[in-house]
């Protein structure tokens, strides 16, 4: 018995908000999740009690016990109505009054709400996109520094070519031809008593090219025994 007359006793303030079908339609107090049923719901103009261009609600019970309410003005919600118009709610044994301010940016309707949903949709998609640009982007600038790095490697190769050219021995028949010409020269400048080491005679081509009293110092490698030439 105590907690059924508990909760007939009991007191739960409600949640208020305005509403607003189209930009046209009137403005409406709701009031709802409120108990006891004994209360008051009405608009307020400079601080006074309206009736004009306002039309009270019915009040209807909610499924959880509590009750629920509603009020609405003829209004255009201008910066001047925002100053001027509050919807009060109050309730028997409570002292402070709810009251909300019209205001614009406060008011739910179909219109707002599907622009809130635009909003987000719109977000939604850009968010991405604008993910996948900086990465378009990154990847170019990384492959642009990277061809800019490269031809840089490639000037600085040719400067070292130029300022270092590598000097190589053309290796040909001419050339050769020339090199054979000139040891020739050398050799036939010097005549030599030529003999093996071994006391045998080497072959006719070295005794008649080397056949000199001069002495020579070197020695030559012929027939696999070495050759001391003088």
């Amino acid at each position: 018995m105590s907690n059924r007359r508990d909760f007939l006793t009991r007191t739960e303030l409600p949640k208020v908000s305005l509403l607003q079908k189209t930009p046209s339609s009137p403005v409406t107090c709701h009031a709802t999740g409120f108990y006891p049923r004994t209360s008051d719901l009405f608009w307020r103009k400079d601080g006074q009690e309206i009736h004009e261009d306002v039309g009270m609600g019915e009040t209807l019970p909610n499924h959880y016990g509590n009750f629920q309410t509603s009020v609405d003005l003829k209004v255009e919600v201008t910066p001047d109505a925002e100053q001027e118009y509050k919807c009060i709610f109050q309730m028997a044994g409570v002292s402070e009054d709810i009251v909300i301010k019209l205001d614009a940016g406060s008011i739910l309707s179909n219109a707002r709400i599907q622009e809130e949903q635009d909003r987000k949709k719109a977000v939604a998609i850009a968010v991405p996109l604008v993910v996948l640009a900086l990465v378009a982007m990154a990847v170019v600038v990384m492959v642009l520094a990277k061809r800019l790095k490269s031809k840089q490697g490639e000037r600085h190769k040719c400067l070292l070519r130029q300022e270092h050219p590598k000097r190589t021995l053309s290796v040909t028949i001419p050339n050769l031809l020339l090199l054979f010409f000139h040891f020739s020269q050398i050799l036939s400048s010097f005549c030599f008593r030529v003999r093996g080491s071994n006391g045998h005679p080497v072959s006719e081509f070295f005794q008649r090219t080397f056949s000199s009293q001069h002495r020579c110092f070197f020695l030559l490698q012929v027939n696999n025994n070495y050759v001391s030439v003088k």
